[in-house]
């Protein structure tokens, strides 16, 4: 079984309409903040893989900003700092459309979180949903994992 066919049916056995989805990859868990579900989209929070292995954090900001194609926007690392145990990577200023941006933190050494970010009123900025197709969902857990 893929990661596309653990996670599709994580979804498919949800209780309700939106919840926390773990999902058991080959090198790792997957987590899923699901606001809502459909037959072809997700609507999530945020989309977290824990890896089984430790990852070196430079060389993981570099592979991820190469692999992740499945958001709408490339990433490319913003800050990575050994000594703190974490990175962050978020959306190129070329590709983005407005004012919102995807962010992608390493956090330690296996961690991995994708979240969407907009303006907020008044200044800052607020975590926001963001909709994928169950197939962008699994390519985008594959490119993380």
């Amino acid at each position: 079984m893929t990661s596309h066919d653990s996670i599709s049916e994580a979804l498919d056995a949800m209780d309700g309409p939106t919840g926390a989805v773990e999902v058991d990859l080959p090198d790792g868990k997957g987590v899923l903040d699901v606001r809502e579900v459909g037959a072809l989209g997700v609507t999530v929070g945020e989309v977290r893989v824990r890896r089984n292995q430790p990852y070196e954090l430079e060389t993981a900001a570099q592979e991820v900003a190469k692999r992740v194609r499945s958001l709408r926007d490339r990433v490319v690392p913003v800050e990575v700092d050994t000594r703190l145990g974490g990175g962050v990577l978020r959306s190129r200023p070329e590709d983005m459309r407005g004012t919102d941006f995807y962010q992608v933190d390493l956090e330690g050494d296996r961690e991995v979180r994708v979240r969407r970010f907009g303006p907020e009123k008044g200044g800052g900025r607020k975590v926001l949903d963001f909709t994928l197709t169950r197939e962008q969902l699994g390519d985008l857990v594959d490119e993380l994992s």
